[in-house]
């Protein structure tokens, strides 16, 4: 869903456990992804925040639970925002500029697979 300055993309918290979905959906240019946490279900946060790592920001909310990632700068961990409590807000400014610089395949050295494989 393009928001304007931003593109979000909205899934279930069972598709953000999968590997696939950050990757997928940074590919299609979205900058954060947005989910619920459906009937209070206790998801693991730490496997929502690692979709961080794919470049897109990760937004979750439930009933009376928040957290909302970045992805890290250079080798640092994820920033993270939580918030809980059913009075508590959970908030972040996200800069789209810096989610958008995205870069799959220069992590893979290909030289090496190719070498492996004859």
């Amino acid at each position: 869903m393009d928001t304007g300055p931003a593109r979000a993309g909205i899934c279930t918290p069972e598709e953000l456990m999968q590997p696939e979905t950050g990757i997928a959906h940074a590919k299609l240019g979205c900058d954060i992804l947005v989910s619920c946490l459906c009937h209070g279900k206790d998801m693991d946060f730490s496997i929502f925040a690692g979709r961080t790592l794919d470049r897109v920001a990760i937004a979750v909310a439930g009933n009376d639970t928040a957290m909302i990632c970045t992805p890290p700068e250079g080798h640092d961990r994820w920033k993270q925002v939580a918030a809980s409590g059913r009075d508590a807000l959970c908030t972040d400014v996200i800069d789209p500029e810096f989610v958008r610089d995205k870069t799959f395949q220069d992590r893979v050295d290909f030289r090496t697979i190719l070498h492996t494989l004859k």
